[in-house]
Parts: structure tokens; sequence; C-alpha cells
């Protein structure tokens, strides 16, 4: 972050408000820290950067993808095999968000995260200056081509897992 950047830290519920007084288009920008803890599992989320674009009310793996893609938020639920919600806005914790919806966009994002990062990790131990970015567009990368063959994607199925493997491979040859 730019020191003449807007930036704050979040409230222990992950809530955060700012001001950009330049009126300027920008993404939000989440960097987690070693007192950052996921709330939905308790554990701590260190070295994570997630955005979205602005005007988005969250700030979550989908957008994260989404936003590093440049696919469309409708884009992202269709290939992902989620029901038609505004992920930019999509609050699974909510008291009011609809359960099934909740639970179904928590695991997506836990599995995109469970992904990533070992990838993310993989790359750094072999000298990447930045696994965690090269992961993320990896990802997004094939999401993109899933987009466009009309696919639904199960992260769970071993061939994305696979598939993704091979694009991180070919990242960085040393794999």
């Amino acid at each position: 972050i730019d020191s003449d950047e807007p930036s704050t830290y979040s409230n222990s519920d992950g809530s955060f408000s700012i001001v950009d007084t330049r009126n300027k288009d920008f993404d939000i920008v989440v960097v987690t820290t070693a007192s950052t803890i996921d709330t939905s599992t308790g554990s701590m989320l260190e070295d994570v950067v997630l955005s979205a674009p602005k005007g988005a009310s969250v700030v979550t793996p989908l957008t994260t993808i989404a936003n590093e893609s440049n696919l469309s938020g409708a884009e992202i639920t269709s290939v992902l095999g989620l029901e038609a919600i505004d992920i930019f806005n999509f609050n699974p914790f909510n008291p009011q968000a609809d359960e099934a919806a909740a639970l179904s966009v928590e695991i997506v994002s836990h599995q995109i995260m469970n992904t990533i990062r070992p990838a993310a990790n993989l790359l750094d131990e072999s000298g990447s200056t930045n696994g965690y970015a090269q992961a993320v567009e990896a990802f997004g990368e094939i999401l993109l081509a899933k987009v466009n063959e009309g696919s639904v994607v199960s992260l769970s199925d071993l061939s994305f897992i696979e598939e993704f493997l091979v694009q991180i491979g070919e990242i960085d040859q040393s794999l």
C-alpha cells in the first residue's frame, strides 16, 4: 500500500469503513497479517491478499478471483455451480442470508483457498517472488477457460486439481 492510499484495519468481524476523498476508481485490497483470524475456522490466516472492485461490500476469495481474472460475478457463480448471487455484495455471515447459498459460498471459498495457498507456498519455496499472485492468476485462467467452454467446475474434482497443478508447473518448471 502506498503512503497516499487510504487504508484501515477491519473490526474483529471483518467489517471496515474507509473514505477515499480522491474520487478515483480503485480496487479494495485486503492484506492479512499474523493477527488475522478466519472466523469461519478459527485459524490464523496470514499472508493472504484478497481483492474486490470499488463498490463491493464484501472481499472474498470469489471476489478476488473475479477481480484478478476479469470474470464477471455471474461467470464466477455459473462456472463454480453456485446459485445466482451477487458475489460482490453477498455476505454469507449475514443472519438474513439464505442458509443454503451461504453454505455453498463458504464451501467454495474454502476450496479456493485450500487449492491456492499450498500452490502459492510451493511457488514461493521454489524461488517465486509472489507465488500467491501467480497461483491466483493460474486459478483464474483455468476458470476463464472453463467459462469459455461453458463448463461447470467442481473444485473437489481431481481432474480440476490436476489441471491447476499442471498450470502451476508451467509457471515454475522446477516443480
